[in-house]
């Protein structure tokens, strides 16, 4: 369908795979143009510093498309942030550092948190069920 929109998403690896393929330079015209979110789950992106000047570039170019009035994506890809609170794998600073930085491109970032989560279980069911509704309501408006 022309009008289908595109989410990417991933937990821990996966969500780090996600954000570099959308954001890093990777997607096709017609995907870029289709993208409306990515969403990490207890992703620890090791390569974000890598993502920085692709990010830039990215943003600038998105932001001359807006004020010429048309081309790809009117919208803005918004990075959905989901980590639990005291995760023993991705820490909290680097979770705060990662959303002040993916803020800094203009990019709609918001931070799910959680308690809960276990060294076995870094994502319980009971909240995928609840975070991920607000996630997919949030980018199906």
């Amino acid at each position: 369908r022309p009008s289908a929109r595109l989410a990417l998403g991933g937990f821990a690896q996966g969500g780090a795979a996600a954000l570099y393929a959308a954001l890093g330079g990777l997607a096709s015209a017609e995907v870029r143009s289709r993208l409306c979110g990515v969403v990490l789950c207890c992703s620890g992106v090791p390569a974000l510093h890598f993502l920085g000047p692709r990010l830039q570039d990215a943003c600038l170019r998105s932001r001359q498309v807006a004020e010429s009035g048309g081309g790809e994506q009117a919208r803005p890809v918004s990075i959905h942030m989901i980590y639990g609170r005291d995760d023993i794998e991705v820490k909290d600073n680097f979770v705060q550092t990662s959303h002040e930085l993916l803020k800094r491109f203009d990019l709609p970032v918001p931070l799910y948190r959680f308690r809960g989560g276990t060294s076995e279980d870094r994502f319980p069911e009971d909240v995928r069920g609840a975070v991920l509704t607000k996630v997919v309501r949030a980018l199906l408006s």
